[in-house]
């Protein structure tokens, strides 16, 4: 897990450093699976209580410290504005080992390093012991079927790791599922595994093929730290490399004589470093998050690296007085099977409570926030983290009968509902909205966003009240959007472009052939640092940005949907709000004490109100006839 540390902190040349937990994943295949096939050889069964008490001594009161004392940093250096309750979201998901559930379902980038969770990392952790609940039972189950016989043992392995790796790259995974859950990463366990199970036949190997293999698969490793670049494409299939390079290094060490390369691997500093290494993952990101987030993710090589040596040192104390006390002296209720799991349980449990007490704590901070910034409760101020997905009616003083408008987009049309329905309803005009975070309101989208689009437009055509319909979405990021199973992740390129621009058109040629006007939204300005973030640690000149970096980010999204909607003459416009927002010198952060952005990107209720306040003429037009 260094190579981990490496990259987080960003250290040249450990580009790929991510890729170790791939080792760490079939290393633990390797070794889970000899614990279980000897076991399984001496007395025909295993002995289930026995194998989880081994693994609460070995991972849970390391974790529970953890844990524990981010939570505590957490209280004091993050803020009750979503950065501890996210915190607390992921301590209890952490606890309950369905952290990297947690993380798939907010749809969370891994690479995007930038505001992300104190405990992101817990991820790898959560799938590790979600193997641990299966591992053991399919190992059984197999065993027995193949009456422990090692040829048959290795084809069903094969047949295992066969299915989880097409799993990975099934057309229904998301590009975070595939990465985040357990199933589309057991094929690297399973590499592992039978590589443990082919061990009788490695160790008759020839010396130079074992010492060929150890030495091609630390070049392989070591080119894949260095080379291996972030985004798409990883873990299918980028992370055949890594998981084919510790497979050649685990079968180097097969043998009476020890290769060079295995020899060099088990020298005393290494394997200091290997016996720190789980504590050391577990301490270096709470610490490097947090202090990227108190500094609103302005980088600094020197912080990041003094914090990483840092982390080394906790390590080596934890693994002094936590890890290995508990995991060889046993003190206490660890010292028989029943007490470990007993103990572990109250791990978790006091994890639990200390997470519940977090988030307690932050609501009554975010009700402060709140007032101290002016937001405004209800619709109009959208806390994006638990509204992933709108759909609905927007209350508003308007008759019954009055003609209404369908709101549609991404999270930015949640963000804007609010003002689009005053905007709306200044006209006498009621207001639909149907918005899903990540989901650009085009015709050209796959996977969920294709189904998302495809309800839209069928709740429009169902309904002869809706007369026009307004198309917002995050357009300002438009060349830096590829999409992915129809959702936008960062990606820069022309084709990218091309694509969107040709799914808007067909979106509006869908629309015009329904027999409705549409109104086209232009991308709100963006910020360099979170609205609230950067206005409760700073000041709100220091938080605006300048008018020249906004026109610039927005040009290509702003003449992109110009060429479009030109197209369209008698059913199409474009509006933009941006002189509501901004001067011609700055975009500020806040107005006469009201925020006017939630985070870098979502207008809250005064912005969102500034902003679509010249909208109301257009608003008309989109209901005349």
């Amino acid at each position: 897990m260094s190579v981990v540390v490496a990259y987080h902190v960003g250290l040249p040349g450990f580009g790929g450093g991510f890729v170790g937990v791939d080792v760490f994943f079939v290393v633990s295949g390797f070794l889970i699976t000899g614990l279980l096939l000897r076991e399984l050889e001496r007395s025909g069964r295993i002995d289930w209580g026995a194998f989880y008490a081994r693994r609460v001594r070995r991972l849970l009161p390391a974790l529970g410290v953890v844990v524990l004392t981010t939570l505590a940093l957490g209280a004091v250096l993050l803020l009750p504005w979503k950065e501890q309750p996210a915190l607390a979201r992921a301590a209890g998901a952490t606890a309950l080992f369905s952290a990297n559930v947690l993380f798939w379902h907010e749809a969370f980038d891994y690479f995007a390093m930038p505001g992300t969770s104190p405990l992101l990392h817990t991820w790898s952790l959560a799938v590790e012991e979600q193997f641990y609940f299966a591992w053991p039972l399919a190992i059984a189950g197999l065993y027995r079927l193949t009456r422990g016989r090692a040829g048959q043992l290795a084809a069903g392995l094969a047949l295992a790791c066969a299915v989880s790796f097409v799993s990975a790259t099934s057309a229904f995974l998301s590009a975070p599922a595939s990465f985040f859950l357990a199933h589309a990463r057991a094929w690297e366990f399973g590499a592992g595994a039978m590589m443990c199970v082919a061990g009788p036949w490695l160790a008759r190997a020839p010396g130079r093929a074992r010492e060929a293999a150890g030495w091609s698969g630390l070049v392989l490793l070591a080119a894949t730290t260095v080379g291996l670049g972030e985004g798409p494409g990883f873990p299918i299939p980028a992370a055949l490399l890594p998981v084919a390079a510790t497979a050649l290094l685990v079968a180097a060490g097969f043998g009476a004589d020890a290769s060079r390369c295995s020899r060099l691997l088990s020298t005393a500093p290494l394997r200091t470093i290997g016996r720190w290494s789980y504590s050391w993952y577990l301490w270096h990101w709470p610490l490097l998050a947090m202090a990227r987030a108190a500094a609103l993710e302005e980088s600094d090589p020197v912080r990041d690296v003094l914090i990483g040596l840092g982390s080394l040192a906790l390590a080596g104390a934890t693994v002094r007085w936590v890890e290995d006390p508990i995991r060889f002296g046993r003190p206490g209720p660890f010292a028989t099977t029943r007490g470990s799991l007993f103990a572990g349980m109250g791990i978790t449990a006091t994890v639990l409570a200390a997470a519940i007490a977090l988030d307690a704590s932050a609501r009554a901070g975010t009700e402060r926030v709140a007032d101290q910034l002016g937001l405004e409760e209800g619709m109009t101020d959208v806390v994006l983290d638990a509204d992933a997905l709108k759909v609905g009616a927007v209350p508003a003083a308007v008759p019954a009968d009055a003609p209404r408008l369908l709101l549609w987009g991404d999270s930015h049309a949640a963000a804007l509902t609010g003002a689009t329905a005053l905007a709306a309803a200044s006209q006498g005009i009621g207001l639909d909205v149907q918005s899903l975070r990540g989901c650009l309101p085009i015709g050209t989208t796959d996977g969920p966003c294709r189904d998302f689009n495809d309800e839209a437009l069928a709740s429009l055509r169902s309904s002869p009240r809706t007369q026009g319909v307004v198309l917002i979405a995050r357009w300002g990021r438009l060349a830096g959007f590829a999409l992915s199973d129809g959702i936008a992740v960062t990606a820069v390129g022309k084709e990218q472009e091309t694509r969107i621009e040709r799914g808007l058109f067909a979106t509006l040629q869908k629309l015009q052939a329904a027999g409705r006007r549409t109104l086209v939204v232009a991308p709100v300005p963006e910020l360099e640092w979170p609205g609230v973030n950067c206005l409760l640690r700073r000041t709100p000149e220091e938080c605006a940005r300048p008018r020249s970096g906004v026109d610039a980010q927005r040009a290509p999204a702003v003449a992109l949907l110009s060429r479009v909607v030109a197209r369209f003459p008698e059913t199409a416009r474009l509006y933009d709000g941006i002189e509501a927002l901004c001067s011609k010198a700055s975009c500020a952060a806040a107005r006469d004490g009201h925020a006017l952005f939630l985070d870098t990107n979502h207008l809250a209720a005064r912005g969102s109100q500034l902003y679509m306040a010249g909208a109301a003429p257009a608003m008309r037009w989109l209901v005349e006839r």
